[in-house]
Parts: C-alpha cells; sequence; structure tokens
C-alpha cells in the first residue's frame, strides 16, 4: 500500500504562519508502526508546491491511499487537490482529515473526490481505513468517520479519544525536511529564521470556551514527563534542534507534570529555548512554576486573556481569574521570559465600552507584545452554531485569514467592520506607545536577529497603518 499525506495550501497567505506539520507526521508515523513503509509527506506551502507538482507526484508515486489534513483556511485547497487526484486516479481512495473535516463534514462530503471525511484524533482511524482498504473490506462501522454508501452519506459513531498519548510513537520527523520551517514565520514570531521543531506534549482541553474547537475533546490526556524529555533528547540529538515550540491546547493543566517536565529538562542538560507559544493557562500558575519555566529554558509564553469584561468571560465560558493572570503575566515578565497576551474584540452583544476595557487592561499588563485578533466563528463551535446569521460563520470560502487581517475579516459583531478596524489600530497604537514596553521587548528578546525586529515591525505597521 502506498499512502501519500498532503497538507493542502492556505487560502491567503496574509501573516501565514507555517510551521511542521504535526498531524500527518503522526500518522507517517503510526502507519510506518504497522509495517506501511511506503509513506510520503508533502507540505504545499513549505515546499512551494502547485497542483502541476502534485500532479507528477500521482503519477509518479501511484497512492492507493492520499489523506489531507486541513484547517478551514485550507478547505478550498483541500476540495481542489481531492478533485486532482480523482482526476489523475480514480481509483485512489481519497481521505480528509484534520480540524476542518472535524467541524465540516458535511462541506467536505458535498465533494464527490472526497470518499471519507474523519473527524477528531486520525492516527486509528486512518490505519483501521487502510488495511480495510488493503483487504478490500469497506468501511461500514469505523467510528470516527463519514462516508458514502451508494448515494447515501453515512456518519458512524465518534471514535474514542487516544487515552496512553505515550503509545503513540514519535513524528515521523525523516518524512520532511525540517530545516525549510527556519523561513516561515513561527507561531512565535520572536526566533524567525532560526532552525527549530514543534512539540505537542498533551491534548485536549478541560475547558468549555463557546469560541474553541473540539478536535481533541474536553478530556485532558498527556504525555509523561519521561516522554516529553525524550523527546526533547532526540530532536537535539537527531537534528540538532535546541529550539522547540511547544503547541498544547492547555500544557498546565496538570501542576503535577508541569513541573516534572521542567525538573526534566533542567536535569537533563540539554539546555533548549522553549517557546510556549499556545496553550499556557496564565490564571492557574504560580511563582514556583514560572520559576521552573525560567530556570528550564522557557523564554517566550503566550497566554489567552481574550476579554476584559467580566460578563463575556461567563457568557464565552472562558472565565479567567483577573487577578492572578495579571500577577503571573507580571513575574513571567520580571523574570525576563518575554510574554505574549491574545486578546479579541467583536464578540456578539459586546459594546465598544467593552473593547475600550479590554484594551486598557491589555496596556495595564507588563506583557512584551499582545495580538488583538477578531473574533471567528467556526462551525462546530458554539459559538458559530449559536448564531443566527450564518454569514458570520468562517467556511472555507471567506476564511481569509480572518482573525489576524484587520480588512478581510468576517464580522460576527454588531459592531460596524469599521469600528472595530479602528478599535484594533487603537489597540495596537496605544499598547505599544510605553516606551518600558518597547524597552523590555528589545532588552528581552530570546534571539537579537535583524530578521526578527523587520518582522515584529512589519507586523505593527500591517496590523496599524498600512492596514492589509
Amino acid at each position: 500500500m502506498r499512502i501519500l499525506l498532503l497538507k493542502p495550501r492556505v487560502s491567503v497567505a496574509y501573516d501565514q504562519v507555517t510551521v511542521p506539520p504535526l498531524g500527518p507526521l503522526y500518522l507517517s508515523a503510526v502507519l510506518k508502526k504497522a509495517g506501511y513503509a511506503e509513506v510520503r509527506v508533502l507540505h504545499l506551502d513549505a515546499l512551494g508546491l502547485g497542483e502541476e507538482d502534485i500532479e507528477k507526484e500521482l503519477r509518479a508515486f501511484k497512492p492507493d491511499v492520499v489523506g489531507l489534513s486541513a484547517i478551514t483556511a485550507e478547505g478550498r485547497s483541500m476540495h481542489s487537490l481531492a478533485r486532482l487526484v480523482k482526476k489523475v486516479s480514480p481509483a485512489t481512495l481519497v481521505v480528509a482529515g484534520g480540524p476542518h473535516p472535524t467541524g465540516y463534514a458535511a462541506d467536505c462530503m458535498e465533494n464527490p473526490a472526497i470518499d471519507i471525511a474523519v473527524r477528531g484524533e486520525g492516527e486509528l482511524t486512518l490505519l483501521e481505513i487502510v488495511k480495510n482498504r488493503e483487504a478490500g473490506k469497506g468501511f461500514d462501522g469505523i467510528r470516527g468517520i463519514t462516508h458514502r454508501r451508494g448515494g447515501e452519506t453515512i456518519t458512524e459513531p465518534d471514535r474514542e479519544f487516544i487515552e496512553d498519548l505515550d503509545s503513540l510513537p514519535f513524528p515521523d520527523w525523516d518524512a520532511i525536511d525540517l530545516g525549510v520551517y527556519k523561513n516561515f514565520v513561527p507561531q512565535a514570531p520572536v526566533h524567525y529564521k532560526t532552525p527549530y521543531m514543534t512539540l505537542v506534549t498533551s491534548r485536549g482541553c478541560p475547558f468549555y470556551c463557546t469560541f474553541c474547537h473540539n478536535t481533541h475533546g474536553k478530556k485532558f490526556r498527556a504525555h509523561g514527563a519521561a516522554r516529553v524529555v525524550a523527546e526533547l533528547r532526540a530532536l537535539k540529538e537527531r537534528f540538532g534542534f535546541s529550539e522547540i515550540e511547544i503547541i498544547d491546547d492547555i500544557f498546565n493543566w496538570d501542576r503535577r507534570r508541569t513541573v516534572d517536565i521542567m525538573k526534566g529538562v533542567i536535569a537533563s542538560g540539554l539546555k533548549p529555548k522553549l517557546y510556549m507559544a499556545n496553550g499556557v493557562r496564565a490564571d492557574i500558575l504560580d511563582k514556583e512554576v514560572i520559576d521552573l519555566f525560567a530556570e528550564a529554558g522557557v523564554v517566550f509564553m503566550c497566554a489567552g486573556v481574550e476579554t476584559a469584561t467580566p460578563g463575556l468571560q461567563a457568557a464565552t465560558r472562558k472565565n479567567i481569574g483577573f487577578s492572578c493572570l495579571r500577577e503571573m503575566l507580571d513575574y513571567a515578565a520580571e523574570k525576563r521570559i518575554f510574554t505574549h497576551a491574545l486578546f479579541m474584540i467583536g464578540f456578539p452583544g459586546e459594546s465598544v465600552t467593552e473593547v475600550i476595557n479590554t484594551i486598557k487592561f491589555a496596556c495595564r499588563l507588563k506583557s512584551h507584545t499582545s495580538l488583538f485578533s477578531f473574533v471567528c466563528a467556526y462551525q462546530g463551535t458554539e459559538l458559530g452554531d449559536s448564531l443566527q446569521n450564518k454569514s458570520a460563520v468562517i467556511n472555507p470560502n471567506n476564511d481569509m485569514s480572518s482573525a489576524m487581517s484587520s480588512l478581510n475579516f468576517v464580522n460576527c459583531s454588531p459592531l460596524a467592520a469599521w469600528k472595530l478596524i479602528l478599535l484594533k489600530q487603537a489597540a495596537n497604537i496605544v499598547f505599544f506607545s510605553n516606551p518600558a514596553r518597547l524597552f523590555r521587548i528589545c532588552r528581552d528578546l530570546p534571539r537579537y536577529n535583524p530578521a526578527v525586529f523587520r518582522l515584529l515591525l512589519k507586523k505593527f505597521l500591517t496590523r496599524t497603518v498600512f492596514l492589509r
């Protein structure tokens, strides 16, 4: 069996973050561990591949199964690639997976070129699909998929999430050229142009934020501390990577595990630079954990605040503890950990006054940088499914990297788009006009690289002055 795993293109390359595709790399590792040696992974954006290149690959490799791993911003490319596969090789099985098929399975099945949509975690599901394909069997009864039987669309029951994450092999890092990713903007832009790798140490989040996806469920499942340190060691010894982005949904939910990981990293002697590029819940941190972060090599920490309005915190079920969050972010900044606070504006029902209060709260923090993004309502989230105005729900045709763009965004707020644009401009100007903050940015940057300064300046200008 020959299996080709494709990461489609993002629809619009505005502020595009291009990182190693961990989803396909885990899929490849699981398939190879099961004995399927002929697996290839291609990331179109990272390799600069177009459909002509993929057509040549299809004709040369002749895959039996093609897997497409897509977020919604890659949905149009996913559909186009599926049609290309069927044009070149009608008998090839086309399987779509990832966040977009999880939330938009019906959209996937509207495309006759897509045979199966995988919902949720894909490792065990894809392996079962491949085994059935090899044996000439159908796909009835495979949990976690939506597929066709004749002219009917069948939605199988959800698959249980993988409880023992340590049972999964390391991602198949050898399947791609990891070195190319230093040329693209990472999730933590402060190490731009530096070789690095991403790492997931846990899956699932126990919080029920209305705007958030449910790809990995609401139960926290995690690798043990020893596995995390072993993966860091493998990345250092095999590839020379000392710069690691940790991109969990909520890395620090289990305090004991967090402490064990940090102590394990310290004892390992690996001396990495760790970038918490996603998923640190700041209001459940404490000073002892932050001290361990600093000692273990955490140089960047991202924390979601979203809104400073208590009513919206309750309505979205984020329920941040403001006083603790502010204390911990300020303490992390004092420890010279580069802190990045995330805010969202344009919630349904949010007023101008409430947005201004969020901006004021952001400016009182000692965090080095912040991101003010527009609220995105995705199908499959409680927020997206609750909106009566379906044109305000993100889909593959209107997802223009809308959270980041200052102009091309889908507005799910009652406020006019021009008001939100002005508020975002004002937020950036006021936040970054603080001389003490600018001093801390220059003092605490993990990398003194001219490319980083140019990137940060470009981000500020395109979000504040020369809007894109």
